[in-house]
């Protein structure tokens, strides 16, 4: 699994051709694509590729969740998906203080939970 260094930022809303007035989103440009996110602005982001898909994972420490967003590599859409709020929730599917796991292996593991 390669490590991509994307930045992450909000826009006031986008369309098919771009950007226009609205309601503020999170995105990430790849490859002149823009690709819709769902995590907040305060969010820890990383992004790793492998085979055909980009694996988005956002961490919030303040409010303690973690969310994993699986795309396709050629279209950028969102293909799964796995989020996981509270230490409980989060320590039950990662293991003990589970949101202190280092971005690539909480990704290895929340990989599994987004394929049937």
């Amino acid at each position: 699994m390669k490590k991509l260094n994307k930045q992450v930022y909000s826009v006031l809303s986008v369309d098919k051709r771009g950007l226009t007035l609205g309601d503020c989103q999170t995105v990430a440009e790849f490859r002149g694509k823009l690709m819709l996110l769902q995590c907040g602005k305060a969010d820890d982001v990383d992004f790793y590729q492998e085979d055909d898909c980009i694996y988005v994972l956002s961490r919030n420490y303040s409010f303690e969740y973690i969310g994993l967003e699986v795309h396709d590599k050629e279209t950028l859409k969102e293909i799964a998906s796995i989020f996981l709020q509270g230490g409980e929730e989060i320590d039950e599917v990662l293991g003990k203080n589970g949101i202190d796991r280092s971005a690539h292996h909480t990704v290895k593991l929340l990989k599994e939970y987004c394929y049937d």
